[in-house]
């Protein structure tokens, strides 16, 4: 009987040990989704009670004797409640093991805490899942994820316990849109702070037809007449004191009343975005490499926030056609701020993190993403993500959509608690519903630092010319340039060409690193050209470059 016990036991060892593989690689590995954790803890005590079994029927064992088959049957059945209560505690302590080992790598996000079975008759059944497997977001044909839920519903926790899951590979870039200085406590955590306030990039550097339509996404109300004079004099402009410059004289000599208005009503607007800036240097090439947390929490006004967004993605996005593919993951939470702006009733200007959701993922750039509103997002674009987290908290007209796509849904949704969702993209959800919570996040335990202004990696530099020393204020970018100018002897003289206003061969790489510019035929220097030729120590650089 004993041998047979063995046999059985050997038998159920065998059926259960692919699950133990899976569960020691997705350990290690980082995670299986599929691997059932109520058979790692029945392997556990198939494992207990087959050692038993093999003490008892072994003859290499002394003192293992049995007056009979029912004495020995007997002997084995006394301790089978004992056995079994062992079992069990080894089974939780493979299933917290897994909870340990994925909470030390970032890997374990929540726990399931209830099914819901979708019945015969438009019933719907509850099921609560008291020991249920963690959550653990593995990879994906499709790697966006988009996280959607009213205020307070716990999105912002998990998109941190994600973007914790994410720094977890090494090779991978991140850039975080930080709208309020919760992120800052990244910086300890190997991200670099940019603190659009004090080092933003040169927003005339990008063309010119990105700049009306963020504009016009970023100011509401923006008509036609006021596009149309922004891109007349955005053309010609290096810096928003020159664009400045330009529209107060074309309203001092323009006869038509209108265009007077919405000369004033365009200048009024752009003054916002000056009194906001405070000083320029950021490249947003270096953004796709390494890891960022680009803060807007210094800047007080959400229409200039939401300018300064909508440029950056456009950059971002010209940038990474050019260096594809990459291996990048941009986060940006709270993204129904790009989402409730500009025309989008009109259908003049459609806010471009739609495109970007779109159309990325073939040049190796991951999104994740968290909106209040399910509504904001066109069908087209929510058919990119393959992870869609419903949370809580959720509008009627959200509601609404959801039940548009199964009554159960809706449902299940007006039933979530805070830090509670469903993966809208789950096999199987027409049939079953599984409901996870997510952790909280250490951040959340310990107290988000607060939005904190000041130069992060922007400092006072020295730089040595000639016949004496020129103190300035250079970014990390002006002096990356500034090396590379006094290194490449055809950059320095199609610097100087520049600014007596003639091209010569290497004005093109002048005018991609946004030190050149061409104007009415003829060359300008930018802002951040006549700053590097100060520093360079070239004579009457300034002047010869105004010229045109």
């Amino acid at each position: 009987m004993l041998r047979v016990l063995a046999g059985l036991s050997m038998l159920l060892f065998l059926s259960c040990f692919p699950d133990f593989l899976l569960f020691v690689v997705g350990s290690v590995r980082g995670g299986r989704e599929e691997v059932s954790f109520r058979r790692v803890a029945v392997l556990a005590v198939v494992l207990l009670i087959g050692f038993y079994l093999f003490v008892k029927v072994h003859p290499g064992f002394r003192g293992v004797g049995f007056d009979g088959a029912l004495s020995g049957l007997l002997e084995g059945l006394e301790v089978v409640p004992l056995m079994a209560m062992v079992g069990v505690k080894l089974g939780v302590f493979a299933w917290c093991l897994h909870v340990l080992l994925g909470c030390r790598r970032g890997d374990y996000v929540g726990v399931v805490v209830r099914e819901y079975v979708v019945g015969e008759g438009g019933c719907l059944g509850e099921r609560r899942v008291w020991l249920g497997r963690p959550v653990v977001f593995g990879g994906r044909f499709n790697p966006h994820e988009l996280y959607v839920g009213g205020s307070g519903a716990g999105k912002s926790n998990a998109v941190k316990l994600r973007v914790g899951q994410l720094a977890g590979d090494a090779s991978r870039s991140i850039i975080v849109f930080d709208w309020s200085g919760e992120y800052l406590y990244l910086e300890g955590e190997g991200f670099r702070v940019v603190d659009l306030a004090e080092g933003c990039f040169n927003i005339f550097a990008c063309h010119v037809g990105d700049l009306v339509d963020a504009a016009s996404l970023a100011f509401p109300g923006m008509g036609d007449v006021q596009r149309a004079l922004l891109y007349e004099h955005a053309s010609s402009a290096c810096s928003l004191e020159e664009l400045g410059w330009e529209l107060e004289r074309r309203f001092v000599r323009e006869p038509v009343f209108n265009v007077k208005g919405a000369l004033m009503a365009l200048w009024q607007r752009l003054k916002v975005v000056m009194g906001e800036v405070k000083g320029f240097g950021l490249d947003p090439e270096r953004l796709l490499y390494g890891r960022w947390v680009v803060s807007f929490s210094g800047l007080g006004v959400e229409e200039c926030k939401v300018f300064l967004a909508e440029l950056l993605l456009r950059m971002l996005f010209r940038e990474a056609l050019r260096l594809a593919p990459l291996r990048l993951t941009l986060v940006v939470d709270e993204a129904h701020r790009l989402l409730g702006h500009g025309d989008i009733g009109q259908r003049r200007v459609e806010p471009f993190i739609n495109r970007v959701m779109r159309e990325v993922r073939k040049y190796g750039v991951q999104v994740v993403a968290a909106s209040q509103r399910l509504s904001d997002l066109p069908d087209s674009c929510l058919a990119n993500f393959g992870r869609l987290i419903v949370m809580g908290n959720l509008s009627p007209v959200d509601l609404d959509r959801l039940g548009g796509l199964g009554w159960h849904l809706k449902l299940v949704a007006e039933r979530l608690g805070v830090g509670e969702g469903f993966d809208l993209r789950e096999p199987g959800l027409a049939e079953r519903v599984v409901v996870f919570r997510f952790n909280l996040h250490r951040a959340l335990r310990e107290g988000l630092p607060a939005a904190r202004g000041g130069r992060q990696g922007y400092t006072s530099c020295r730089v040595g010319v000639a016949g004496g020393e020129l103190t300035a204020e250079l970014s990390v970018d002006d002096r990356r340039l500034l090396e590379r100018l006094r290194s490449d002897e055809v950059l320095l003289k199609a610097l100087w060409a520049a600014m007596e206003g003639r091209r010569v061969k290497g004005f093109a790489e002048l005018r991609r690193l946004g030190l050149a510019k061409e104007v009415a035929g003829s060359v300008r220097l930018t802002r951040q050209g006549e700053r590097l030729v100060k520093a360079l120590g070239l004579k009457g650089g300034v002047e010869a470059g105004r010229r045109v």
